[in-house]
């Protein structure tokens, strides 16, 4: 069993440059969300002297640097254990590489919370006990922790019925329908399906009746950019709740994606060569640690 990790003795939090950022855990309402558009800012860091002495953090950003000159070959996803790290360490690491656009939440038979940084494609990953106390903590290099994919599919359903539906629905049962074709032929790396919500005419009974049948499931994903974008996933594989608002936060898009994991929660390709050169400049400009 993985030892529990004391990294915010007085709350459980993502590693992260700020310590009171938070969770909205209740239940499964969407989390607040800032007001303005994101772009992307470099992490506050302390003075070069001041972590002149912290060997192991040196070590981690120079084996992650490595990692991601390797992944523009081979695109094979990179993990890699901050579990012997001491709390001194852990907050430099969570400091060096800040909070980005991207949050996800996983709470079915395995909590999980992870926070991309500010530089897409590195994301810190925790896994929590029942008592909400972390028991395994590591960095990757991916375009989406492939955790995201075995938490949310070991708690969906694989499909689901449609028999004895109501009469007095309008474009629920249709909506429906089109799921079910597409959500069986989903595959891996598949493009979603989007069903536009917001052009149909929906009544409060087939908002009733959608969620009735696809529920909610357990993994919730905030991504903030132009705008922010809210992603619930729904009980069944494969079949998520998307929906986009302005910088207002005013909806503009409802929809309902059929894919494996929504494209907006993935880092893009060219993002994580960005942060190659970012995290190079970062390390070797400011900190003066050879990469």
């Amino acid at each position: 069993m993985a030892k529990t990790i004391p990294i915010y003795p007085e709350k459980t939090t993502i590693l992260s440059s700020n310590p009171n950022s938070e969770w909205d855990d209740d239940g499964l309402d969407y989390m607040p969300m800032p007001k303005d558009m994101e772009s992307y800012h470099a992490p506050i860091l302390p003075e070069p002297e001041e972590v002149a002495g912290m060997s192991a953090t040196q070590h981690v950003m120079q084996t992650l640097y490595a990692a991601l000159q390797q992944y523009q070959q081979d695109k094979k996803d990179f993990y890699l254990s901050l579990n012997e790290l001491d709390t001194e360490n852990l907050r430099l690491v969570g400091q060096i590489l800040g909070d980005g656009e991207v949050k996800i939440h996983c709470e079915g038979q395995q909590s999980v919370k992870i926070q991309e940084s500010v530089m897409a494609g590195i994301w810190q990953i925790q896994y929590l006990n029942q008592d909400q106390e972390i028991t395994d903590i590591s960095i990757a290099v991916c375009p989406v922790p492939e955790c995201v994919h075995t938490v949310t599919e070991a708690d969906n359903q694989a499909s689901f019925d449609l028999a004895d539906m109501p009469d007095n629905l309008m474009n629920a049962p249709s909506i429906l329908n089109e799921i079910q074709a597409k959500q069986k032929s989903i595959t891996r790396g598949q493009a979603a399906h989007v069903i536009n919500i917001s052009l149909l005419p929906i009544t409060e009974e087939d908002q009733q009746y959608l969620k009735q049948k696809l529920g909610y499931g357990h993994t919730r994903i905030l991504s903030r950019g132009y705008g922010n974008c809210r992603i619930t996933s729904t009980k069944i594989k494969n079949v998520w709740w998307v929906q986009y608002f302005n910088s207002m936060d005013q909806l503009i898009l409802n929809t309902i994606e059929v894919v494996d994991i929504p494209q907006v929660a993935h880092a893009a390709e060219e993002d994580i060569a960005d942060t190659t050169h970012r995290l190079k400049n970062l390390l070797q400009d400011y900190l003066d640690w050879v990469v």
